[in-house]
Formats: structure tokens, C-alpha cells, sequence
């Protein structure tokens, strides 16, 4: 269980990240990867307040623009 970065609290996460660690994506790839989904989570468990939590299969993309809206552009 994403023994690379370590576990998560969130299983959906856990299960996205250990898909992604069996390819060929990097430590530091990844590590982005939890860092922004774990926002989004605990985000969303916020701001929706229909679901008692983290539900992914809940997450719509006005969910996704609500959350991107509130950060910083990355700038190449």
C-alpha cells in the first residue's frame, strides 16, 4: 500500500497512488501528486456538504474548478 510515500488517510488516494507508483512515475512526481489530492480531499469535505467525506465518485467538475479557483496559478 503505497509503501513509496506512505499511506494516506483516504483509500481512493492510497489506490490512485499505488497504480501510479507501479508505472514509472518519480518519487517527487508522486509526492506532488498526494500533496495535492490530500488538499483536495479535506477540501471537499469542507465545501460539499452533501457527503459525510471524501467521496470521489461524488466529485463533479464544478467540485474541481471551486478548488482550483482558490489556488495559485503555477507559472512556467
Amino acid at each position: 500500500m503505497n509503501a513509496t510515500i506512505g499511506p494516506t488517510d483516504y483509500p481512493s488516494i492510497d489506490a490512485f497512488l499505488d497504480a501510479r507508483a507501479s508505472g514509472d512515475g518519480s518519487r517527487h512526481t508522486l509526492t506532488s501528486y498526494r500533496h495535492d489530492l490530500i488538499g483536495f480531499a479535506r477540501w471537499f469535505a469542507e465545501h460539499v456538504p452533501t457527503e459525510p467525506g471524501f467521496a470521489p465518485d461524488a466529485v463533479t467538475p464544478t467540485d474541481v474548478r471551486g478548488f482550483r479557483s482558490l489556488r495559485p496559478v503555477a507559472r512556467p
